[in-house]
């Protein structure tokens, strides 16, 4: 599809290569939904893919949508793997609460290998694995979090709001 969309875009339309992204979309890897097991890894072959194909072209994720249905401490070193393995296959851009991410290096390496197992789906059950691990865990960054949601809720919002009604 890339290839198609690249050259729809750069014969037909004139669109420089530089200007074009490609959102290889990313599905929640721990749902246990049989439909999503090991899309984690087919994401981050889908930019590495894209990359070595069309590499004047940039590449964006979601990344927060990999981890949606985790323990939020768990979603929290999950994103974060789940980024610096994207970033090492080529990702140019993401949309990501940055408050909400861990640097790779600094994550326990029995965490970062629990993400990795439900990244490339190894083991018996990698998805219990991880939850497990981080069902009663609190999140690092909860109070970082909670200043963030006050400005929003009690700066931004009524602006947003007053700015829809001019």
């Amino acid at each position: 599809m890339a290839l198609r969309s690249h050259q729809l875009l750069t014969e037909n339309y004139n669109v420089p290569e530089e200007d074009i992204m490609f959102d290889p979309l990313v599905f929640p890897a721990g749902t246990g939904d049989q439909n999503y097991i090991g899309s984690a890894a087919e994401t981050i072959e889908g930019v590495r893919l894209i990359k070595e194909t069309l590499p004047r072209t940039k590449t964006i994720l979601g990344i927060s949508n990999v981890s949606f249905g985790l323990p939020a401490a768990g979603r929290e070193v999950f994103n974060s793997v789940f980024l610096y393995h994207c970033v090492q296959a080529g990702l140019d851009m993401a949309i990501v609460n940055s408050e909400l991410l861990q640097r790779y290096n600094s994550i326990p390496e029995y965490e970062r290998t629990l993400a990795e197992n439900l990244i490339w789906y190894r083991g018996d059950d990698p998805v219990a694995a991880f939850a497990d691990h981080f069902r009663d865990k609190a999140p690092k960054t909860s109070a970082k979090t909670a200043k963030a949601c006050h400005l929003i809720n009690g700066c931004l919002w009524p602006s947003l709001k007053e700015a829809k009604k001019a």
